[in-house]
């Protein structure tokens, strides 16, 4: 089964926080891949789904941790 843009964005964050760049910067290029502008609305993206505005700050920062470009 593939993996969907979540694995990517939960990947991404994970592997920012233990320190592992590369890892890191592959799953931001799965994100990218997937939605080129996804830097641009993934806050938005979690709202509608109804995530706690602390997890939105918490899933946003940790993107940018592992290099998701927001612009």
């Amino acid at each position: 089964m593939p993996l969907t843009l979540y694995d990517h964005v939960i990947r991404a964050m994970v592997y920012a926080q233990l320190g592992d760049r590369k890892k890191a910067k592959s799953a931001v290029s799965e994100i990218l891949r997937l939605d080129p502008k996804y830097g641009e609305h993934v806050a938005e993206d979690f709202i509608k789904r109804n995530a706690h505005p602390t997890i939105v700050q918490a899933i946003a920062e940790g993107l940018r941790k592992a290099g998701l470009p927001e612009h």
